[in-house]
């Protein structure tokens, strides 16, 4: 589990792809009304046929995901679901595409304010985040990669 708090809504990220996948997140750790702080971390890999809970909140959850499909042949690419609108509408996420800055290995980093996560620190670079998961106070979601 990588963010959170118990007895909380969860969100759960699971490949149903042949391929690794990695990713990188970012989430609204803060206290709703009082404070807002945003955290960015990768990158985690889940396996083909893993599941793997990345959020845990009490609160509404909003969570930024930059996927990619590791190939057989090496290297990586940007994750493109294989979906319907319908799915998409139904579905509890929407894709995006929003650069903010991450490291090529392990990071994480925290900041006050959504679009400081834009501006890149030495070593970090732009990467394109396209997907956006967010469900209600509460509520477990799981967004199936296939």
């Amino acid at each position: 589990m990588h963010a959170g708090t118990a007895h909380a809504g969860q969100m759960i990220i699971c490949n149903k792809q042949q391929n690794p996948v990695q990713y990188a997140m970012i989430w609204d750790e803060g206290i709703p009304i009082f404070a807002d702080f945003w955290k960015a971390s990768g990158w985690f890999r889940i396996e083909p046929g893993e599941c793997q809970t990345v959020l845990n909140s009490r609160n509404r959850q909003e969570l930024y995901l930059s996927v990619l499909e590791i190939p057989p042949q090496g290297g990586s690419r940007l994750f493109t679901p294989k979906l319907d609108d319908s799915e998409i509408i139904q579905s509890g996420y929407r894709g995006i595409e929003i650069p903010f800055c991450v490291k090529a290995d392990s990071f994480q980093r925290t900041e006050s304010n959504l679009d400081d996560l834009k501006r890149c620190p030495p070593d970090y670079y732009q990467q394109l985040f396209n997907f956006l998961l967010f469900s209600a106070k509460g509520v477990n979601f799981t967004f199936q990669l296939k």
